[in-house]
């Protein structure tokens, strides 16, 4: 079954970019998000909560390699 809209969304970012953490807190912090996410189904929430752990330490690293010293 396709993702919902958010979901595809997420899966689209380019986690390789160093505006990616950016451009995740924009999706996340969105009203369509926000609106959206309480409804997921089991297969759809599952999915999200797996994507959000494997791009956390991503997103953590990202963070502080753009931190000047």
């Amino acid at each position: 079954m396709p993702l919902p809209k958010i979901l595809q969304q997420l899966e689209c970012l380019d986690k390789s970019s160093p505006r990616f953490p950016d451009e995740l807190m924009n999706l996340l912090r969105g009203k369509v998000y926000k609106r959206r996410v309480p409804k997921l189904q089991d297969e759809d929430a599952t999915w999200l909560v797996e994507y959000l752990d494997n791009v956390s330490l991503c997103v953590v690293f990202s963070m502080f390699s753009t931190q000047p010293a």
